[in-house]
């Protein structure tokens, strides 16, 4: 699993790891026609991990916002 490979190189925490199986629940349950939410909070977070991730990656700045 790519989790899994991105922690094994250190590219995420054990916290990210948990932040990330719960939104694939979240999403489990919206695909499986089950009432789920995802809040504010959470898109911001995972946001923010998608963000972190890409510009370590690839060392760019991420895109300005309009």
């Amino acid at each position: 699993m790519l989790l899994d490979h991105l922690y094994s190189q250190g590219e995420v925490s054990v916290d990210d790891i948990d932040f990330f199986h719960e939104l694939m629940n979240i999403r489990n349950r919206i695909a499986h026609g089950a009432n789920a939410t995802l809040d504010a909070g959470m898109a911001r977070k995972l946001a923010e991990a998608v963000r972190k991730l890409v510009t370590e990656e690839w060392n760019e700045t991420p895109p300005q916002q309009g």
